[in-house]
């Protein structure tokens, strides 16, 4: 063999090196990604119900009939509250990032509080209305069911911060 041979050779060894080095680092940023993802969604959602559900209650001062039309917008936040719920339910927490999903999750579990008794209050108003029309009745069933969702992910987050108080100790 030759010299120039061998000092091609090193340098195909030397990029294919480089090439899969460069794989294995996206695939620890898309797995990194991935885990992470999931809890960026859960606080989005959260940021985005908590702001609707107050402007729906400056609005409603206001105008009593803007809050019933209202019902898509509840559909909508009820399948993406389904949708966290089902990919949370099955996330597996890496040990060694639990305090990074104890802040998340006591941070989640706060605001859910909040936006479910913001729910009830809407749904109680709305639902004893002595004129119940049709649009009251789509109102109260959205509400029924976001809230029912939201209740499920708050437990499955409830159940999460409990597993890691115990694995705390």
């Amino acid at each position: 063999m030759n010299c120039q041979s061998l000092f091609r050779h090193s340098q195909i060894i030397h990029k294919e090196n480089k090439i899969r080095q460069l794989y294995d680092n996206k695939l620890v940023e898309n797995h990194i990604y991935v885990n992470h993802k999931l809890h960026y969604d859960l606080l989005n959602y959260i940021a985005y119900l908590n702001y609707f559900i107050q402007i729906l209650k400056i609005k409603e001062k206001k105008n009593n009939s803007f809050i019933l039309k209202s019902s898509k917008n509840f559909i909508s936040l009820t399948e993406e509250a389904k949708n966290i719920y089902f990919h949370l339910k099955d996330f597996k927490m890496p040990l060694k990032e639990i305090h990074n999903y104890y802040g998340i999750y006591i941070k989640a579990d706060k605001e859910f509080d909040i936006v479910i008794e913001d729910l009830k209050q809407m749904w109680r108003t709305y639902n004893n209305d002595k004129k119940r029309s049709n649009e009251n009745n789509k109102f109260c069933d959205a509400c029924y069911h976001l809230n029912l969702e939201l209740s499920k992910l708050r437990i499955t987050i409830q159940v999460d911060i409990n597993r890691i108080n115990l694995s705390g100790r």
